[in-house]
C-alpha cells in the first residue's frame, strides 16, 4: 500500500498494469501495529473486508467496528483510519477502486446512473456492512470472492475481478436507494471541516506551520480549531502532525537508501536527534529497532508501544492479581 508503512505483513494483491483502477491489499496486523496510523483522505472508493479478528475504523468523526465476515464501505473523499483491533490482531482486505473502474468510463451511462449519485453524495460517507442474514450479505460475498480472485490470478482473472466489483457495487447502490440517507447538515459540516483540517496538514507537513495558519485555512479561531481537533482526532493538531511526519518518513527509513539525518530533514524535522526522539515517543521504539523488526533481523516481538486497550487489560489483570489471596495466585 503506497505510503502505508505499518505492518510487515502487508501485501498488494493486484497489478496496476493488468488491472488499472483497482488495488487490493491483504493486511495481517498485530494488535500493537494499530493506533499509529494517520487518516487517509483519497478520491478512490474504499472497501474493507475482515477475514479474521476485528477492526475498529474511524470514518470522519465516527467509529465502526467490523468483525470477521463483516466490512465497511468508505465513500470517496472521506477521511478514515484504522484505530484498533481486539485480541491478537487481525487479517483484512482493503480495496481502493476508481469510480471509472466501477462504471463504464467518465461519460458512461452506467457511471452517471449508478456510480456518481453515490460517490458524490455528502449524506453517504460510509456504510457498515453487516454479516450473514443482512441485506448486505451479497456485498460481503462479492468482496471475499474478489479477494480470492486477486490472490490466485488464474486465467481471465482481470475479467472475473471486474465482474465481482460490479456485483459489489450493485449491492452498494441498492443500499444507497433503500436507506435514502438523510444526515443532518450539521454532521456534513463537521465532516467537511475535519477533511479541510486534515488536507492542510497533509499538504504542508514538511513545512514549519503555526496554529494560526492551520486555523486560518480552516476559517475558524485557534481555540475552536484545537477543541474541534482534540475532540474528533483524540490528539492535538501538533501531536497529529508529528505522527503524520513519522508515518510519511517510513518508506525511506525502511529502504535505508538515505541517512536518518536526510530522512529527518526531508520530512519536516530539524535533525536526526529530534527525529529519533519523536519516533520513539510516537512508536515506542527507536527507528533502528523498528527497521530490524520490520525486516526480520533478530527482533522477534513487535517493539511498538502498547495500545491503550492493552494497557487497560494489563492494569485490570495486575489489579486482580494484587487483590487475590496468595494461594490463588
Amino acid at each position: 500500500m503506497s505510503g502505508f508503512f505499518i505492518g510487515r505483513n502487508v501485501k498488494l494483491l493486484t497489478d496496476e498494469t493488468q488491472s488499472p483502477g483497482i488495488r487490493i491489499w491483504r493486511l495481517e496486523l498485530e494488535q500493537r501495529e494499530f493506533g499509529h496510523m494517520s487518516f487517509r483522505l483519497e478520491e478512490q472508493l474504499h472497501f474493507l473486508y475482515v477475514e479474521r479478528g476485528s477492526v475498529t475504523c474511524q470514518v470522519n468523526q465516527e467509529k465502526e467496528t467490523a468483525e470477521a465476515g463483516e466490512g465497511i464501505f468508505i465513500n470517496r473523499g472521506n477521511a478514515y483510519r484504522f484505530v484498533s483491533s481486539a485480541g491478537n490482531g487481525c487479517t483484512f482486505l482493503l480495496f481502493a477502486v476508481d469510480a471509472n473502474y466501477v462504471g463504464d468510463g467518465p461519460q458512461g451511462i452506467l457511471t452517471e446512473k449508478y456510480v456518481m449519485p453515490v460517490a458524490e453524495s455528502e449524506n453517504f460517507p460510509y456504510l457498515k456492512l453487516e454479516g450473514r442474514g443482512s441485506s448486505q450479505e451479497d456485498i460481503l460475498t462479492g468482496l471475499s470472492y474478489a479477494g480470492e480472485i486477486a490472490k490466485k490470478k488464474e486465467c481471465c482473472y482481470e475479467m472475473e475481478l471486474k465482474s465481482a466489483v460490479y456485483r459489489v457495487w450493485s449491492g452498494i447502490y441498492r443500499e444507497f436507494v433503500r436507506l435514502n440517507p438523510s444526515l443532518k447538515r450539521s454532521a456534513c459540516r463537521e465532516a467537511e471541516k475535519m477533511k479541510k483540517m486534515l488536507s492542510y496538514l497533509h499538504s504542508h507537513y514538511k513545512e514549519k506551520i503555526t496554529l494560526g495558519e492551520m486555523a486560518a485555512y480552516s476559517e475558524v479561531s485557534s481555540g475552536e480549531y484545537c477543541r474541534f481537533f482534540k475532540r474528533r482526532m483524540e490528539q492535538t493538531p501538533f501531536e497529529y502532525l508529528q505522527a503524520y511526519r513519522i508515518e510519511q518518513s517510513m518508506p525511506q527509513l525502511l529502504e535505508k537508501t538515505e541517512s536518518i539525518t536526510e530522512v529527518a530533514l526531508r520530512h519536516g524535522f530539524s535533525g536526526s536527534s529530534y527525529y529519533s526522539e519523536t519516533f520513539k515517543k510516537e512508536m515506542g521504539c527507536s527507528p533502528g529497532d523498528y527497521r530490524k523488526w520490520y525486516r526480520g533481523e533478530g527482533i522477534r516481538e513487535c517493539p511498538l508501544k502498547k495500545t491503550a486497550e492493552e494497557e487497560t487489560v494489563r492494569s485490570r489483570t495486575a489489579w486482580g492479581r494484587d487483590s487475590m489471596p496468595a494461594h490463588l495466585l
